[in-house]
């Protein structure tokens, strides 16, 4: 049986990438439209690494149906893989230094067809939504996530994360309910800023893993709505 993967980014009207890459020419600009393929990954890769500006027009959903790995950026602003820890896979890695990433869009999981898999496979492996790898100076605030397979969020071994005005659903639309969807999970991180953020699920809202030093867990206010 093929596995399930699909990650739905519905970005609002600019996301803007700035130095991603040295050879960069900082007066390039892109604007994404959806890739007839389906799979808007690669298109969305090479727009970092390209463009000092990429626009995706407010309204369009850029369909992220292979593994993302955005490590190694820097001093970036984006509006808008298998881990070791716990035998996690994940659908996003970003990492690096200097990052920005808002803009009032929405993450969206797809996870009701994990939650209907799961529900006769409980060895399946269901993927983190977004995880902060090995970066410092990180903030992501005003994005919705709606409906991940797993855990939301993961930071691994990141340090100065913030996230702030964060708005978390996982809701079924059958029997099937939503399994082990944290809001955020940290491990082995340094200063990590979670607030003025809301959480609708039916697991943890923050799950404190082995941390270097301080996880800071400010104005959260989290709803479980499934046993």
């Amino acid at each position: 049986m093929a596995p399930i993967r699909s990650l739905l980014l519905l970005l609002p009207l600019q996301c803007a990438l700035a130095a991603v890459t040295s050879t960069k020419r900082q007066d390039d600009s892109c604007t994404l439209q959806p890739d007839a393929s389906g799979d808007d990954a690669a298109q969305f890769l090479e727009a970092g690494r390209s463009c000092s500006v990429v626009t995706v027009p407010q309204g369009t959903t850029l369909n992220i149906a292979t593994k993302l790995n955005m490590t190694g950026l820097s001093d970036t602003h984006i509006n808008a893989f298998q881990f070791d820890f716990q035998n996690q896979s994940t659908f996003w890695i970003l990492g690096g230094e200097n990052i920005l990433l808002d803009g009032g869009g929405t993450i969206d999981g797809a996870g009701q067809a994990w939650y209907d898999r799961f529900a006769t496979n409980s060895t399946l492996q269901r993927p983190i939504s977004l995880t902060i790898y090995q970066a410092t100076n990180v903030v992501v605030k005003d994005i919705s996530m709606i409906n991940g397979p797993n855990w939301f969020n993961l930071v691994n071994e990141g340090r100065n994360v913030t996230y702030s005005n964060i708005t978390i659903t996982a809701e079924s639309t059958n029997d099937n309910d939503p399994k082990n969807t944290d809001g955020w999970d940290t491990y082995r991180s340094d200063n990590v800023v979670i607030k003025d953020s809301v959480i609708v699920n039916g697991d943890d809202c923050v799950s404190f893993k082995p941390s270097k030093r301080v996880v800071h867990h400010v104005k959260v206010a989290s709803f479980l709505t499934y046993s």
